[in-house]
């Protein structure tokens, strides 16, 4: 990353204590991080850089970034299908016999999710072009149908969770705004205030933290109307949109402000229940992995992991429990203990090797880590030295 940036600073011909400043930091920070010496692994400070230096934070981080390796390499492969899929949105459906049945679609989408909590991220990609497909087929068969219109949003909300993770942010935009465009169709606010989360996030993603705010404080404008119906789902949605600002805040730099809405988020963990939780996941695995990463955000190292000591997530799904190691590993490389966090790595890619080989961090972890003793771990990971 810190060489991108070098190279696109030399290209605008500006010297490192115009960027530096620009960034908060010193020249001698900035010469260090072009090195490749210096660790950039807080969002906010990738944001921080690219706007400086006009672009966007995907092209500093080199997304999308998946290594041509046998975990990897397939998953970005089935890129193109996808793009395809997503940019049939909108256009006729070719006339065709009757779509599958309802219950076979509910059953694919079920194993749809299934293979996205367990990372099988490739066959999840090959499968979605023709789940998305048919459901469509199946809204134009059913137009005034609630259950195709609400399979589609939910085909495409996974379809956008897992483009995003791949660093195609276009694509997860034009799956959430799908959504959106649904569940304004269908009237269900709830599952509105679930797109504007994805698109919270994926605005977090491009360094677009004006739109990401305004994203949640719409969503949690209209789910604030919802709470006094007691509904789990609303309330899973309502403190999951928390969890996204309370990292919004983090990167910022504004504890206090992160802290509320973190302190918001517990407390609607009485009201919901994971099983119930539907498309957010939330719950208390979800509330502990984004304390840490909003304290990883406001440049905390090992005190981000002793926030949430004894807290259980053995029950988080193995992607996510992939993706939360990476923020334990990031913990551990920045207080020193570069064995511990090597550990971490090696942890979270038997949880989800998808997850820890498409993820741009883990490379720049490697690379900028002291000594020799990393070549085992990146060769393990597929990250070139």
């Amino acid at each position: 990353m810190g060489q991108r940036a070098g190279r696109q600073r030399e290209a605008l011909g500006l010297t490192r204590g115009e960027v530096a400043e620009a960034v908060g930091r010193s020249p001698d920070w900035l010469r260090a991080a072009e090195a490749g010496r210096q660790r950039i692994d807080r969002q906010a400070m990738v944001d921080a850089l690219a706007d400086a230096l006009g672009v966007s934070p995907g092209e500093l981080l080199g997304v999308p970034c998946g290594r041509e390796d046998g975990v990897a390499g397939p998953v970005h492969r089935a890129l193109p299908g996808l793009r395809r899929a997503l940019l049939r949105s909108g256009l006729p459906v070719p006339a065709t016999a009757d779509p599958p049945p309802i219950e076979a679609l509910r059953r694919r989408l079920a194993a749809a999710s299934r293979l996205r909590d367990s990372a099988a991220w490739a066959d999840l990609a090959l499968k979605l072009p023709a789940l998305l497909d048919d459901l469509r087929g199946a809204t134009a068969h059913d137009p005034t149908g609630v259950e195709p219109a609400g399979l589609l949003a939910d085909a495409l909300h996974e379809t956008s969770l897992l483009v995003k993770r791949l660093g195609a942010y276009d694509l997860a935009a034009l799956a959430a705004a799908e959504v959106r465009h649904l569940a304004a169709a269908l009237d269900d606010p709830a599952r509105s205030a679930s797109a504007l989360w994805l698109q919270a996030e994926l605005a977090l993603c491009t360094g677009a933290v004006a739109e990401a705010s305004g994203c949640l404080e719409a969503g949690l404008a209209s789910t604030d109307a919802l709470l006094g119906r007691a509904d789990p789902q609303v309330w899973a949605v309502w403190g999951t949109l928390h969890l996204v600002a309370a990292v919004l805040e983090g990167g910022r730099g504004l504890q206090a402000q992160s802290s509320a809405h973190l302190a918001e988020a517990a407390a609607a963990l009485a009201h919901t229940d994971p099983v119930t939780a539907g498309r957010t996941g939330f719950g208390v695995g979800e509330w502990a992995v984004h304390t840490v990463h909003a304290a990883l955000e406001l440049g905390e190292d090992l005190g981000a992991l002793a926030r949430i000591e004894g807290v259980d997530l053995s029950g988080l799904p193995a992607a996510r429990r992939a993706r939360h190691g990476i923020d334990r590993a990031r913990a551990q490389f920045r207080a020193g203990e570069v064995t511990a966090g090597l550990g971490e790595l090696l942890a979270a890619d038997r949880a989800g090797a998808a997850v820890v080989r498409t993820h741009p961090l883990v490379g720049e972890l490697l690379r900028t880590a002291p000594g020799r003793t990393v070549a085992p771990t990146a060769e393990r990971l597929g990250v070139r030295l």
